[in-house]
């Protein structure tokens, strides 16, 4: 699930303000461009090593057992969007380029989001079972990425075993399977990219604003991201960064 702000439009004029390609620009002495590549390797692995130093530390606050929290990866995810659990893979994305420039609060809140959305998603599984979790999981992404995009081999099924065998099962009737209940419901009402696109009821120019427009109202209110916000919030208030 994705993270997506406008705040990084300001990260990336401060990613860009402290490159060291723009000192290049003003220095005295021509510098062989490898220098400033390895500059920024070294700070890349330096904010990667901090990155995973607060995600971890995030994650025992929140009582996220160690034998269940996602792998952490970096890697570009365009659409401006910091970060995502991978639901499939069941592992946890950042986008270091986007989030490097940014305030330690909203780095947390970025990563306290992310970590209720696997909370979410574990609390499907665990109400479901993982065949049911599984068929959820399926329809739901053939529908927004269309059929090619399922492969059953792609499903990380250990990972969701685990999940029910450390966690347990969830009773429908009570209030965990409640809310769960509502995860799958905004789950399946979530954004769905590929059905908002192809609509054939309006002119090409009107239909990309009414697609973005459409998008980003039903991502915002959807019930996963209200939810995944409000724990974020709670827990920057509860928790100093």
């Amino acid at each position: 699930m994705p993270y997506i702000d406008d705040r990084f439009q300001r990260a990336d004029r401060n990613i860009k303000a402290v490159s060291p390609r723009k000192i290049e620009k003003h220095a005295t002495v021509s510098l062989p461009q490898e220098i400033f590549s390895e500059v920024e390797d070294i700070e890349s692995l330096k904010f990667k090593s901090r990155f995973k130093s607060v995600y971890n530390d995030i994650c025992k606050k929140i009582d996220l057992n160690e034998q269940i929290r996602p792998e952490l990866k970096f890697e570009t995810l365009g659409v401006s969007a910091a970060g995502g659990f991978d639901v499939v893979s069941g592992k946890i994305y950042f986008d270091d380029y986007f989030i490097k420039g940014l305030e330690k609060y909203d780095i947390a809140f970025i990563i306290r989001h992310e970590l209720e959305h696997v909370k979410q998603f574990h609390d499907m599984e665990r109400l479901l079972g993982l065949e049911n979790f599984m068929k959820l999981m399926f329809s739901k992404v053939a529908k927004s990425q269309g059929d090619e995009a399922v492969n059953l081999k792609e499903v990380n099924t250990d990972y969701y075993k685990k999940v029910e065998h450390v966690l347990g099962k969830i009773d429908k009737d009570s209030p965990d399977g409640i809310r769960a209940q509502k995860y799958i419901d905004a789950f399946n009402k979530y954004p769905d990219l590929i059905t908002l696109w192809n609509r054939n009821d309006i002119c090409k120019l009107k239909k990309i604003f009414l697609f973005a427009k459409e998008f980003i109202v039903n991502y915002k209110f959807n019930f996963l991201e209200t939810s995944a916000n409000k724990a974020a919030k709670r827990f920057l208030k509860t928790f100093k960064v």
